[in-house]
């Protein structure tokens, strides 16, 4: 956690959150997010889930207690949440966007902050010499999936 002039920014990255019954860390995940306030930031630089993509009913049953935790802190409290996606959580936006947590669009979030400057990226493109990935990665996020996924 950073502090700036009364401003908290606490990023999260790769949890890979499991079941809540079986996870422990999602407990206290959960209680982590209980405690952000009014103007305080929260970012997710991806893998926040082990699995997540789109907005199936099967994910969001299965993290509701997070996702409400989190639509809490935005909706009620006035936390600001953005979400990068990983490499195992992506197609998110219409799922995340009914909590109030923004989906960055970019591959990386850039902010100042207190003066300071901040770049933040999930790091899965970091070895642009991985073909194969790359590969994987672009049909991961292309219409075909979308398609796949809706359906």
């Amino acid at each position: 956690m950073l502090e700036w002039e009364g401003r908290r920014l606490f990023v999260f990255s790769d949890f890979h959150l499991g079941d809540a019954a079986t996870d422990p860390i999602y407990e206290a995940t959960l209680r982590r997010i209980s405690t952000l306030q009014n103007g305080d930031y929260l970012v997710i630089a991806g893998d926040f889930f082990d699995l997540f993509v789109g907005d199936s009913k099967l994910f969001l049953e299965r993290y509701a207690p997070l996702l409400t935790e989190l639509g809490r802190a935005t909706q009620a409290r006035g936390v600001h949440v953005y979400y990068l996606e990983g490499n195992h959580d992506f197609l998110l936006g219409p799922a995340l966007a009914k909590f109030g947590i923004q989906v960055v669009r970019d591959d990386c979030l850039r902010f100042t902050m207190g003066g300071r400057s901040f770049y933040i990226a999930h790091g899965d493109l970091v070895d642009q010499g991985d073909l194969q990935y790359l590969r994987l990665r672009r049909f991961f996020r292309g219409n075909m999936m979308r398609t796949i996924v809706r359906l």
